[in-house]
């Protein structure tokens, strides 16, 4: 009978009708399978012709052809929230059933691509590119959630992730240095952030900035004896170009 018709939506409703019977009173799943990816055929976009594949299919553990029907579905679609979820289920398949983290990466960034704030993918993103080593790639994606940030706090700890990569992975102090200086922009009463950037310029050689941040520091604190303590600091490295000014300072 289905061969007599042949607008998509009813090979779409009888191929369904056909293999939910199949599926339930016939007890028979090869034929319900052909029968739903026959109506996935017809129409790429049903969510239940998918959605009872997709079933059938983990309940296989048949994992390329679960990805096949997602992939049908996603190159379909229009609405790019939609692509993404689909994108991220996929990266999700990809890491936890093939052990395939590349491939992984490649589907959360599509997902990223298509849905800026599809935050599930840009956490699983930033986890694989850092169990790869793929440090530079991680820096964009910080880089990214810097940009996206709704408020400072949040921009603010993404700039320590970032300046940490910065300094700790690809041993660059001087980029480190910049990163922690933004976040001084943003709150310049921020001792983490002094000690962060006292801490990158000494690495980058900053010896002038390495001064400046501990004499900022010193006029934030309320601790006269760290106060103290800092602007000997600040005192020592006038020293050592210009011993004269260091003895003006204590």
């Amino acid at each position: 009978m289905i061969e007599t018709v042949s607008a998509p939506h009813e090979v779409v409703r009888l191929a369904m009708t056909l293999g939910q019977l199949h599926e339930g009173a016939l007890r028979s799943e090869d034929a319900a399978l052909g029968w739903f990816e026959r109506a996935l055929t017809a129409d790429p976009r049903h969510r239940g012709a998918a959605a009872a594949l997709e079933r059938l299919l983990r309940g296989r553990e048949a994992w390329p052809e679960v990805l096949a029907v997602l992939e049908t579905r996603a190159a379909a679609l229009t609405d790019p929230e939609a692509q993404a979820q689909l994108h991220h289920r996929m990266g999700e398949l990809h890491e936890r059933r093939l052990h395939d983290p590349d491939e992984a990466t490649r589907q959360h960034a599509r997902a990223l691509a298509l849905d800026p704030a599809h935050h599930e993918s840009f956490i699983a993103l930033t986890r694989l590119l850092s169990h790869a080593g793929r440090w530079h790639e991680l820096v964009e994606i910080y880089e990214r959630a810097v940009d996206r940030a709704p408020h400072d706090p949040e921009a603010i700890a993404w700039l320590f992730r970032l300046g940490a990569v910065l300094e700790d992975r690809l041993d660059d102090p001087a980029a480190a240095l910049s990163t922690f200086e933004r976040i001084l922009e943003r709150d310049a009463s921020h001792l983490g952030a002094w000690h962060a950037v006292q801490r990158a310029a000494e690495r980058a050689g900053r010896r002038d900035r390495l001064r400046e941040a501990l004499r900022s520091e010193a006029a934030l604190t309320e601790d006269a004896s760290r106060r103290d303590a800092l602007l000997h600091r600040a005192a020592e490295i006038d020293a050592e170009s210009d011993p004269q000014a260091a003895c003006r300072a204590l």
